[in-house]
This record gives structure tokens, sequence and C-alpha cells, in this order.
């Protein structure tokens, strides 16, 4: 597994986000200006409260880009009370990168 960027969203309760900590992309980056809620592979996790693993980011309906080198992405929800509280998101810069086969 190559992680090259990621970052853990907190959920409120009205399901906006918070970016508590992220890495890998870039001095520049301003992430309320990236990802709006119920958007991308975060926003999918935060309705479904399932583990989504896209292998590759070209082929999927609900990327919404982060970091423009990023090929394959996993986002893990954390659940409390009844409801996602924090979205783990890991990405590569390789397709079909970050679980195992």
């Amino acid at each position: 597994m190559k992680v090259n960027s990621g970052c853990l969203v907190t959920v409120d309760i009205d399901n906006s986000y918070d970016f508590f900590a992220y890495q890998g992309y870039g001095k520049d980056f301003i992430w309320w200006e990236k990802l709006k809620p119920r958007q991308g592979i975060v926003g999918h996790v935060v309705l479904t409260g399932s583990l989504y693993n896209c292998p590759d980011v070209s082929n999927c309906e609900f990327y919404a880009s982060l970091s423009p080198s990023t090929r394959s992405q996993l986002t893990i929800p954390m659940v409390g009370k009844e409801r996602v509280i924090a979205v783990l998101t890991l990405e590569s810069n390789k397709i079909n990168c970050l679980l195992p086969k």
C-alpha cells in the first residue's frame, strides 16, 4: 500500500464537514473550496455509512478531486451513535493500490 495523501474529515449533525487533519495535498490546499457536503466519495460514504474502495478514480461516478495526481482512493466511515461522525480518506497516485488483492 502506497499512500500519497489523506485526510480525516469530521461530520457534523447537519452533514457539514471539517477537515480535522490532512497530509500530502500541497501548501495551497484550501479544503472548503474543494469539497461540499454530499459531494464526492466522502459524501457517498457519509450517506451510506459504508467503506468505499475506488481502485481507479477515473471510473468512479462519485469522485471529486482533491488532488490531481490521485488515481485510487479508499474511504472509511467512523460511526458513533448511529451516524457517521468522521471519515478517513487515503489516496494513492497509483491505480488499484490501497487494498490487498
